[in-house]
């Protein structure tokens, strides 16, 4: 099992269950070694999904400041932020096979849009297997420094 495997398991176990990382440390001492120990400081339990955490974790290890379950400004919650830059890592079953969900989610990034908060929506084969082109494209949006609020300046 690789870290990141390791990784989005028990954020997984976190969320589903509504376990603390203490929680979960202490459940699994004894159990993993120290390195698999301190890879329970890279786990979220607000993460609701295996591409949310690999995002999350692929985004932090190249020196991204990401936000797990930041605000919409159109209400709800989006799966991750970079600044302004709304990040969300769709499922196909979820979000595809749900209309409701379909046509929630585009109303979302509408006034999400208005708002000054552009969504970049990935995939699960973006997330597995065209990470380097995902990562590449959000490079370039905040290289650009599009994703700053400049209103607060």
């Amino acid at each position: 099992m690789t870290a990141e495997d390791f990784i989005v398991a028990a954020d997984s176990v976190l969320n589903k269950r509504g376990l603390t990382v203490a929680g979960l440390r202490s459940a699994l001492t004894g159990i993993v070694d120290a390195k698999t120990m301190r890879l329970l400081d890279k786990c979220d339990p607000r993460a609701q999904s295996g591409t949310e955490t690999l995002a999350r974790v692929r985004l932090r290890a190249r020196g991204y400041k990401v936000q797990v379950q930041p605000r919409r400004p159109s209400g709800g919650h989006s799966d991750l932020a970079i600044g302004r830059l709304i990040i969300e890592c769709d499922s196909r079953q979820h979000h595809l096979l749900d209309e409701a969900q379909y046509e929630k989610d585009r109303l979302q990034d509408r006034k999400s849009l208005l708002a000054g908060r552009p969504t970049f929506r990935l995939t699960y084969a973006m997330v597995i297997h065209h990470w380097d082109d995902a990562l590449a494209d959000i490079a370039e949006f905040v290289r650009a420094d599009r994703h700053r609020d400049r209103r607060r300046c």
